[in-house]
C-alpha cells in the first residue's frame, strides 16, 4: 500500500496549496488504475486520522488577517504590516518567535507609522490586545526588532544592483512591495523617518 499511502499524501496536499487541486479520478489515472476513487478516499481518511488533522502550522499573515479585521485598519496599514511580516522572515532572532506574535508586532509597529497622531491607547486597545492574547509591553520587543530590519532593509534598497550583490531576498522583497498592487508600501516615507529610528534603537537597550 505504499504507492497509494504517496498519492493519497499528494492529494490531501495539493488540497492545501493547490488553487485548483487535481481531482480523485487523476490520481486513479496516475496510479494506472491500481487504486479505486474510494480506497484514495479512504487513506485520506486514514492519514488525517493519524496526524490528527494537524497538517501544517498557521503563518503569520493568517493571524494578520483576523487582527486587521479586529483592529478594523485600513488596506495601507494591512498592506505595510504584511511588508513587515516579509521583512520579518529575513531577521534569524526572530524564527522562534510564535506566528502570532509576528503579526501582532507587525500591525502595532504600522499602525505606529501610518498613524502618528494616535493616542497611545489607539495604537494597542484593549480590542486587539483580545483578540490577539498580546499587550504592548509582550510585543514591543518584537516591534524593535522588525522596526531595526525595516530600517536596514530600506537603507539596502537605495543602493545601486552592484553594492546588494548576494541579497537577492532583499531586491525581491523590495520589487514586490514597490508594485502598485501592493500600494508602494515599501517605498513609504514612513519607513525612514525618525519614530522608526527611535523603535529601533529600543533593541539595543
Amino acid at each position: 500500500k505504499l504507492q497509494l499511502v504517496g498519492a493519497a499524501s499528494l492529494f490531501l496536499a495539493s488540497k492545501i496549496e493547490e488553487i485548483m487541486p487535481p481531482m480523485a479520478a487523476d490520481f486513479v489515472y496516475i496510479t494506472d488504475g491500481a487504486y479505486t476513487e474510494k480506497q484514495f478516499k479512504q487513506m485520506e481518511i486514514d492519514i488525517l486520522r493519524v496526524l490528527n488533522f494537524d497538517l501544517f502550522e498557521p503563518l503569520s499573515l493568517h493571524f494578520l488577517r483576523r487582527f486587521s479585521k479586529a483592529g478594523d485598519v485600513d488596506m495601507l496599514q494591512h498592506g505595510l504590516a504584511k511588508y513587515i511580516i516579509e521583512v520579518s522572515l529575513l531577521e534569524y532572532t526572530l524564527v522562534p518567535v510564535p506566528r502570532s506574535k509576528i503579526a501582532a508586532a507587525a500591525l502595532y509597529l504600522s499602525v505606529y507609522l501610518l498613524k502618528p497622531e494616535a493616542e497611545e491607547g489607539e495604537l494597542w486597545n484593549p480590542t486587539l490586545v483580545f483578540y490577539s492574547g498580546y499587550t504592548k509591553d509582550e510585543i514591543l520587543s518584537v516591534v524593535s526588532t522588525q522596526a531595526a530590519a525595516i530600517v536596514r532593509i530600506t537603507t539596502e534598497m537605495k543602493k545601486t544592483k552592484a553594492e546588494r550583490k548576494g541579497k537577492e531576498a532583499v531586491d525581491a522583497i523590495g520589487r514586490k512591495y514597490r508594485s502598485k498592487k501592493l500600494l508602494g508600501v515599501a517605498d513609504l516615507p514612513d519607513l525612514e523617518g525618525e519614530p522608526i529610528r527611535k523603535l529601533a534603537e529600543l533593541i539595543n537597550l
